[in-house]
Parts: C-alpha cells; structure tokens; sequence
C-alpha cells in the first residue's frame, strides 16, 4: 500500500470538468468515494492522490502562447509518442492550459519539448495562480 504524500482537493462545475482534470492529474490517483457532489454551488469536489510529489512539480509548464512574448501557465501531462510526433518527426509534449477563473475548461496543445519551461510550482501553487488570475501570493 503506497504512502500519501500529497493530497488535492480540485473542484469542477461537471462530469466533463471531472475528465479534463483527470488528464491533469494523470500520475495521480482519484478515490471514487471522495467524490462529492455540492448541490447548493452546483460543483464536484474530489481528492486526488499524488503518488510521487517529484513529478508535481515538473508538471508546472510556462509556454509562449498564443503569441511571442506572452506566456501563459500549463500542465504538461505527458509526452506526446502518437501519431503527431510521428508525423512532424518532433519530440512533442502535451500541455493542458486551464482558462482563469475556471480551471476546468481550457484547451490541449502539442508542443515541442524545446518550447516548454518547466517551472518549479507545485500543482496546488499554479492552481492558486491561474483561480485567482494571478493574484496569488504564491510562487509568481
């Protein structure tokens, strides 16, 4: 039985929220009984287990984006091996970028890995950050 070193809470306004915050948190695992539906604010909240806080935190991505020198804050999620790697003959990167203030829509871009920097944030920091359209005290 593996150790808890870390524990999210995340919320969504759906069950697709729910989908695109899986994808995020890929490494990470959700417990299905701690899946509460708040009817009142019409959310999801869950609790999410990260199984090695190491990887959480070279999850953290800074991209240009969507154009030269303006940069926006993204998880990268894994690397991209598929058919699109494979097709450019590049080393690509997946990175999720969540919209502000609601982390659970957003968009899914294929990256080169040369493109993205990794940043040292935890995923709770970044959230913070982007929640709070950069307002956050954390690490900015």
């Amino acid at each position: 039985m593996s150790e808890k070193k870390y524990l999210a809470k995340i919320i969504a306004k759906d069950p697709n929220g729910l989908q695109v915050i899986s994808a995020c948190c890929s490494d990470g695992k959700v417990k299905v009984d701690e899946i509460k539906f708040l009817k009142k604010n019409k959310l999801f909240l869950l609790s999410i287990e990260r199984l090695n806080k190491e990887n959480d935190k070279k999850s953290v991505v800074l991209i240009e984006y969507p154009r030269k020198d303006v940069w926006a804050v993204g998880f990268a999620t894994k690397e991209n091996k598929g058919e699109m790697a494979n097709k450019l003959n590049k080393r690509l990167i997946n990175v999720f970028v969540p919209t502000t203030p609601n982390p659970t829509s957003g968009f899914l871009l294929m990256l080169p890995y040369e493109d993205v920097i990794f940043l040292n944030m935890t995923f709770e920091e970044a959230s913070k950050f982007i929640v709070s359209a950069g307002t956050s005290s954390g690490k900015n």
